[in-house]
């Protein structure tokens, strides 16, 4: 028999602040920020099971505090030319964002480009709250509040002092990258330093949802396996 006894000094309540990223209206998909593995033989519908999955996204608002994300999505695969269903994507841009070679340059020109973005709004946040407290400054006063806080000045003269309303910037876009087809490539080398899993490890930090098409989960590094949250099983040819 198991007895269960409270420990005296461990029953506090935590109290802190929740992760908020941008999730889809419906409420009912895998939520923001995912790593998936579709393991799936050959010709049993991974591809479009997965095309579907990023259609709904698409099909759907993607909402954070009243604000609504657009979707980006990105492929790598060698076999791009035989599956045209791709093609279906409205947020896959087949000659920007679809490449049939992987290699670690890539990918982290990807992670980059995806980092700058999001670095540029996070920028540009604090200017409608700056804005607002440099009009209400006297213009008496405007010299020592210079003084005092003067990259405030200098953010706010960057964007010429355009009232935040009238400047057009939206909020990075949330990002899925499906790498299909890639066993054998140097995606999934068992290396310490992978490219690829450590960007899977910080996934949610880059607001990066990865889905790794394959055939078989034992091909997959473990630390892959470790950090995917989204699993789905499909068909084989042995039933065994």
């Amino acid at each position: 028999m198991i007895i269960e006894k409270k420990i005296e000094g461990f029953n506090n309540k935590l109290k802190f602040d929740q992760l908020n990223y941008p999730q889809c209206f419906c409420g009912l998909c895998p939520k923001f920020y995912w790593n998936m593995l579709n393991i799936e033989s050959r010709g049993s519908g991974k591809i479009y099971t997965v095309c579907q999955m990023v259609k709904h996204y698409e099909k759907h608002k993607i909402m954070k505090d009243g604000i609504q994300y657009k979707l980006r999505t990105h492929l790598i695969s060698p076999t791009i030319q035989a599956n045209e269903i791709y093609q279906s994507l409205d947020s896959l841009d087949m000659e920007k964002d679809a490449h049939d070679d992987y290699n670690d340059q890539l990918l982290l020109g990807i992670i980059n480009n995806i980092k700058e973005e999001k670095a540029e709004y996070d920028k540009f946040l604090p200017c409608k709250k700056h804005f607002e407290k440099f009009m209400k400054t006297p213009e008496s006063k405007c010299e020592k509040a210079y003084n005092e806080e003067p990259e405030i000045f200098h953010l706010l003269q960057e964007y010429e002092y355009i009232h935040p309303k009238d400047f057009k910037h939206e909020p990075p876009k949330v990002n899925i990258i499906i790498l299909d087809d890639l066993l054998g490539s140097d995606a999934f080398t068992k290396k310490t330093k992978s490219v690829l899993t450590n960007a899977m490890i910080k996934n949610r930090h880059m607001g990066i949802c990865f889905a790794v098409l394959v055939q078989s989960i034992r091909a997959v590094p473990k630390r892959i396996r470790l950090n995917s949250s989204v699993f789905q099983l499909a068909s084989f040819k042995n039933k065994k």
